[in-house]
C-alpha cells in the first residue's frame, strides 16, 4: 500500500469527525511520514508501521468521542450495528 492509498483510507475512516479534526489528524500523519522518510525509511515500511488505516481511524474516533465515557460506552457508540426488529409473532405459549 502506498502513502496516498493509506491516507485515503484513513480519511474515509475519519469521516465521523469534524473537518478541522480530520485535517489535524492527516497533517499529523503527513508530518510523521515526512520525518520517517527523512530518516531513511521506505514508504512501504512506514505504512506497515502505521498499521491498518481503518483501525487507526477507529482508535482516533474512540479517543475523540470518549470524553469522560467509559470504554464500554465508547465501544458501543463506535462499533454498534443497527438493531434488528424483533418478530411480531405471538409467543407459542399464548396459542393454547
Amino acid at each position: 500500500m502506498t502513502k496516498f492509498e493509506w491516507e485515503r483510507q484513513l480519511q474515509k475512516g475519519l469521516s465521523g469527525l469534524p473537518a478541522a479534526e480530520q485535517q489535524r489528524v492527516l497533517d499529523y500523519y503527513g508530518e510523521l511520514f515526512s520525518d520517517k522518510i527523512d530518516a531513511g525509511m521506505k514508504e512501504e515500511d512506514i505504512v506497515a508501521e502505521f498499521g491498518n488505516p481503518f483501525e487507526v481511524a477507529n482508535r482516533i474516533l474512540v479517543d475523540y468521542y470518549s470524553d469522560g465515557k467509559s470504554s464500554s460506552e465508547t465501544d458501543e457508540f463506535i462499533y454498534s450495528e443497527p438493531e434488528t426488529k424483533k418478530s411480531e409473532a405471538p409467543d407459542q405459549s399464548d396459542l393454547g
